[in-house]
C-alpha cells in the first residue's frame, strides 16, 4: 500500500525485558478506521502505546506518512500528527464531544476504550462525532474497544490479537457477521435464537 499513513512493519515490543508484541504488522491507508480487539491483557493499548513511542521497541519499525519513526520521541510523534487518547483519558470539559477529539489537529487518532465508563447518552454522542469525523475523511482511528459491535460499526478493518500477535484480521463488517470466531477471539458470547 505505497499511501499508507502508517504502517507497522514486524513489530516486537514491550516494557523493559517483558516482550509483549510479536512481530505485529499493519497498514492503514490515509482517513482509514482499524478496530484492534482481543481479550484483556493480549497487547491491545501497548500495540497503541508502541505506536505513540512509549514501549521498548525491540525489532521492526513504526513508518509514518512514508518516513521511519521507530526512534523517534512520543512528543515527536504527537507533533507529526499522531494522537492518542488514553485510557486514563483527560478531556477539557468546556469543550464538545468532536473538539476533545480533536484539541491536537492529527491525522490519527489512538483511541483506547474510550466508551469506558461513559453513560449511554454520551456513548451515542461520541459515535456519532466519530462517524461524522470519519464519513467527511478528516481523520484516522484506530480503536481499541471491548464493546465489539460499536467498533465494528465504526470502522473498516479489523484484528484481533492473542497473546501479543495478530490471530486475525478481516474487514469490520465481514468479522461482525463471524460470531464463532468473535466467540473464539473476544469472548464475545452470542444469544442463542429460539
Amino acid at each position: 500500500m505505497a499511501d499508507s499513513l502508517l504502517k507497522l512493519a514486524n513489530v516486537t515490543a514491550g516494557y523493559g525485558d517483558a516482550v509483549v508484541l510479536h512481530g505485529i504488522s499493519l497498514e492503514l491507508p490515509e482517513h482509514g478506521s482499524l478496530a484492534l480487539l482481543g481479550r484483556n491483557g493480549v497487547g491491545k493499548s501497548t500495540l497503541l502505546m508502541t505506536i505513540m513511542g512509549y514501549t521498548q521497541l525491540r525489532s521492526g519499525r513504526v513508518v509514518w506518512k512514508g518516513q521511519d519513526i521507530s526512534r523517534l520521541p512520543p512528543n515527536r510523534r504527537a507533533v507529526n500528527g499522531i494522537g492518542w487518547v488514553a485510557q486514563e483519558r483527560e478531556i477539557f470539559p468546556s469543550l464538545s464531544v468532536e473538539e476533545n477529539l480533536t484539541v491536537t489537529n492529527p491525522a490519527l487518532m489512538l483511541l483506547d476504550e474510550p466508551f469506558e465508563g461513559l453513560a449511554p447518552v454520551i456513548v451515542d454522542e461520541l459515535t456519532t462525532a466519530m462517524k461524522m469525523m470519519l464519513s467527511d475523511r478528516r481523520i484516522a482511528i484506530i480503536l481499541v474497544e471491548q464493546h465489539t459491535d460499536i467498533a465494528l460499526e465504526l470502522t473498516a478493518e479489523a484484528i484481533v490479537l492473542e497473546r501479543g500477535a495478530v490471530a486475525h484480521r478481516a474487514p469490520s463488517a465481514q468479522l461482525q457477521k463471524d460470531t464463532a470466531t468473535l466467540e473464539r477471539l473476544v469472548g464475545l458470547r452470542v444469544a442463542a435464537t429460539a
